[in-house]
């Protein structure tokens, strides 16, 4: 992380780096480093054109339902009727061929061609194994890290002064994370790992402020902070040197970049851009002899662009003869990389700076570098799906179910046809006795046969001849050998079964159940070995959001430096105010006794986080309920026993029961407030009423005997002893009136001092 003022200082600005790339004569170093970046471009985007075939397959799997819309078109199109040309007339219109539709019959006699409906194009069935097993794994992971906030702040070392500067940071990042979508970011930064293995997240640029102008004329921010885009595995490219996760920690990898295609002209007009009028066409990527290169341009960009060809040059001078880009080629494809790379500027002629940074090149072509600045801090968060570090390519979880899905669909479709052969229903008829005629006329009347009576003419003279007794001779159906459809079918569920077994997948993961009843203890055995290999694949998922929470800081830190900011924290903290005062922040809001957290304000400049917790405890942050199970189990053992209940502080366990019960998932505002005066006087009454009950048990039983064995004596001493009662019930209620909550004591007035000079009274 480095700051602006040492960026200016050392003319590493955007300004500075200007004059230096767009000089006619450049330093030798500066230009080795235009053909390292070259280079470097080259080989990386060789490299995704070369790979696109794996990746392609991956799509392609992923995409399955939307590859299986032509039988449902085609049958539409069967249906609505119509002769034979005009039937194909309209899958024409709907960029059917004939030939992927029907097969070729002989013509008829006339020379007229004849066309047979192709089967197979309505029994191809894709099971979307790749979508959903992928969306399963992905909901798990993405749901238990999409909390709020999304990104929370804990120092490792956990004292007073340092949780109150992760609650500031936590505040200015969760907003930042509302105003620009990081919640949506974070979902394709997972989604990537899953499905290509490789998941890199790049900043769109360094620092995004959006501003307006307010009612005096003043000018009004309305978000700032960083976009950020996740590019395609096939339009990336990074250092195998070493390990891809030292991006995250900026340990290893020293270079990594992304590349697009873009109009021409959206470039040209772009005034932020440098060497606009010197960009040569290089490589043509798009040329239609590569045939592997010229398959994935038509894949991504499908017809939109192409790329520019001149002959221009009229001299036999090599950069001369360079053709380069001009206005008649607006809408030619043009070729934009964005590179990161980490170097120390002074070694490459970029001013007189000695320590490492991050630069971003912008490049046009392969080699002009058309703007150039210093990142302030790491640029890139990387994401692997179980990445092994010593392999250059990666499995990912889609490529894992792929050949489940293609195994499946085969199984499948040849289920269903198994099934249209076991239908099948071939009968002979008597030609001798049955007209042709009528066998043609029953088989077009569709349903007719099983609605109403069907009148079938025949010669009983011909009968007669053939001397025959019954249907069997007038017809006779042909069975063939049934399919066992069964072991098919069994063969599917083996397939799946296997599938789920090596990616550990529990049917209630899928929300399915067991092929088998299971008990408790095999229940449980499963979902713990499940949840180990979301874990494990997880981890590296908390590696990339711990990168990048620390990124997103030294952004904020970086270009936020000496602005005010404001935040909302909790009031509890020990030591809150001095906390503040020392960190330069102050409270906005008093802090009240009903409100739980309060409003600060201050500059960000000594927020200074040296240790964080890793995010791997984040994902059960928001609910823990076997600790709170135990917590609640403890305090009602305590309640229940008479000699501690007595002694224990009520507020201690009020305290525990807020705590227990945002363990279960309330909110962090959630409080119980307890008047003590109240708590000691209901207390005291509870005490006076029990005796009270106690005596009069004792009054009843020894002296209120049944009024049969009253006597003159006795009740005389009856109404003695109920009289020396109702004077101790009078005491006690005097007691219980006393013991009533009283309103808290109101400060005593301070003590008054004589003034100089005047006498002091003894």
């Amino acid at each position: 992380m480095i700051s602006k003022k040492v960026i200016k200082k050392y003319g590493l600005d955007a300004a500075s780096l200007k004059k230096i790339f767009t000089a006619d004569k450049r330093d030798k170093r500066v230009v080795a480093l235009n053909d390292l970046l070259r280079d470097r471009i080259v080989e990386g985007r060789t490299r995704n054109l070369t790979d696109y075939k794996i990746w392609a397959a991956v799509d392609i799997a992923y995409d399955a339902p939307l590859n299986q819309i032509t039988p449902t078109l085609c049958r539409n199109i069967i249906e609505t009727g119509g002769s034979q040309a005009s039937i194909m007339k309209a899958m024409k219109a709907w960029n059917i061929e004939n030939e992927v539709l029907f097969s070729p019959m002989p013509a008829t006699e006339s020379g007229e061609k004849r066309w047979a409906l192709n089967e197979p194009v309505f029994n191809k069935i894709l099971i979307p194994f790749v979508r959903s097993y992928l969306t399963i794994r992905l909901a798990k992971i993405y749901n238990d890290r999409n909390l709020s906030p999304l990104f929370e702040y804990s120092p490792r070392i956990f004292t007073s002064e340092n949780r109150v500067i992760c609650q500031i940071v936590t505040e200015i990042v969760e907003s930042i994370s509302t105003e620009f979508g990081y919640s949506a970011i974070l979902r394709d930064f997972i989604f990537n790992a899953l499905m290509y293995s490789v998941s890199i997240m790049f900043p769109v640029e360094s620092w995004t402020k959006d501003v307006q102008e307010g009612d005096d004329g003043d000018e009004v921010v309305e978000r700032e902070g960083v976009r950020y885009v996740v590019p395609h595995v096939t339009r990336t490219f990074y250092d195998l040197t070493y390990p891809l996760h030292t991006l995250n920690t900026g340990t290893g990898c020293s270079y990594a970049g992304y590349w697009t295609i873009m109009r021409w002209g959206d470039v040209a007009s772009d005034k932020s851009y440098w060497n606009r009028d010197n960009v040569p066409h290089g490589t043509n990527w798009m040329d239609k002899s590569n045939v592997g290169y010229f398959n994935y341009f038509q894949e991504v960009y499908p017809c939109s662009l192409s790329f520019p060809t001149s002959t221009r040059a009229n001299r036999n001078d090599r950069e001369s003869m360079i053709a380069r880009y001009t206005k008649n080629d607006f809408d030619s494809a043009f070729f934009v990389t964005y590179v990161f790379m980490e170097l120390v500027p002074a070694d490459w002629g970029l001013g007189k700076y000695p320590n490492k940074v991050w630069m971003k090149f912008t490049m046009g072509g392969d080699d002009t570098i058309m703007f150039a600045e210093v990142w302030t801090y790491r640029p890139m968060s990387y994401i692997g799906y179980d990445a092994d570090s010593g392999r250059g390519r990666n499995a990912s979880l889609a490529l894992e179910i792929l050949p489940f899905q293609d195994l499946s669909g085969n199984i499948f479709s040849n289920f269903i046809l198994s099934i249209k052969r076991n239908l099948a229903n071939i009968i002979f008829y008597n030609t001798d006795v049955v007209d042709e005629s009528d066998i043609t006329n029953i088989n077009k009347r569709n349903n007719a046969q099983y609605t109403q009576l069907n009148f079938l003419g025949f010669s009983g003279i011909k009968m007669e001849r053939q001397a025959i007794g019954g249907t069997n001779a007038l017809f006779q159906e042909l069975k063939f050998p049934f399919v066992d459809t069964n072991q098919i079918l069994s063969g599917l569920t083996t397939t799946i079964a296997m599938l789920e077994r090596l990616l550990v997948v529990a049917p209630q993961e899928i929300g399915a159940s067991a092929s088998h009843q299971q008990s408790k203890k095999e229940v449980e055995i499963t979902s713990a070995n499940t949840t180990n290999r979301v874990a494990y694949t997880a981890s590296f998922v908390d590696e990339g959001i711990d990168a990048l929470k620390r990124q997103i800081w030294e952004a904020v830190k970086t270009n936020m430096s000496g602005k005010e900011v404001v935040a909302t924290i909790p009031y509890d903290i020990p030591n809150l105010e001095d906390n503040l005062k020392k960190l330069g922040f102050t409270i906005v809001e008093s802090q009240m006794p009903d409100h739980p957290k309060v409003v600060v304000k201050g500059k960000i400049d000594k927020l200074n986080i040296l240790q964080l917790v890793a995010r791997r405890s984040d994902a059960d942050r928001q609910t823990d309920a076997q600790t709170a199970t135990a917590m609640l189990t403890a305090l009602g053992q305590l309640s229940t026993n008479q000699y501690l209940s007595q002694i224990i502080d009520p507020a201690s366990l009020v305290k525990l029961y807020e705590t227990a019960a945002k363990f279960m998932g309330a909110d962090d505002d959630f409080e119980v407030r307890l008047n003590k005066n109240a708590v000691m006087g209901n207390q005291l009454m509870q005490s006076i009423e029990e005796i009270k009950k106690q005596l009069l048990d004792v009054v009843n039983k020894q002296v209120a005997q049944p009024a049969a064995q009253a006597i003159a004596g006795v009740e005389k001493k009856v109404e003695e002893n109920a009289a020396a009662v109702q004077q101790l019930v009078g005491i006690l209620e005097k007691l219980q009136q006393q013991a009533q909550p009283q309103p808290p004591p109101q400060p005593a007035l301070p003590p008054t001092f004589p003034t100089q000079g005047q006498p002091t009274i003894q």
